[in-house]
């Protein structure tokens, strides 16, 4: 069994299952929102809206990381549309693919290690869980440190 498929609360986006239970995902996809938003389209929340992208509000609550936040298609699609990414993408950081979002290359070749452990189904269960458990301390660590960085440069600010 697939660990995605033990995951319980799962929603259909773009015609897969993308597993919504882990807070950890939607963190994930609230830090990659931000910072897309942020530091590399220097936009404002207001500016996604006027591209076609969801309320400041919404996006507030989709980059605090709440589970569950984005829940239609046409919201994926329009957010996407505002941030200037490809279509999935929103899919593929929820999938938890935190290997493509990690700069220290060498970190990234563990978690792409752990990865392929977790979504190895002729590993055991117990060590897929425990690729799994590893990739979300990961995530948990690079986010707390992210939200420790910006609470620093808004105290120093």
């Amino acid at each position: 069994m697939d660990l995605r498929d033990a995951r319980s609360g799962f929603r259909e986006f773009s015609g897969k299952m993308v597993g919504v239970a882990h807070a950890d995902d939607w963190r994930r996809l609230g830090t990659a929102v931000r910072r897309r938003r942020e530091e590399e389209l220097n936009l404002t929340q207001g500016q996604i809206q006027e591209r076609g992208g969801p309320s400041p509000a919404k996006l507030r609550i989709i980059e605090n990381g709440e589970p569950g936040s984005i829940g239609q298609r046409r919201t994926i699609a329009a957010l996407e549309k505002a941030l200037e990414w490809p279509e999935g993408e929103i899919d593929r950081i929820l999938n938890g693919n935190l290997a493509d979002d990690i700069e220290d290359p060498d970190l990234a070749i563990v978690a792409r290690r752990l990865q392929s452990i977790a979504d190895n189904p002729r590993r055991s269960n117990s060590l897929r869980t425990m690729a799994r458990a590893s990739l979300d301390t990961i995530a948990a660590i690079l986010s707390a440190d992210i939200a420790e960085g910006e609470a620093g440069q808004r105290s120093a600010g």
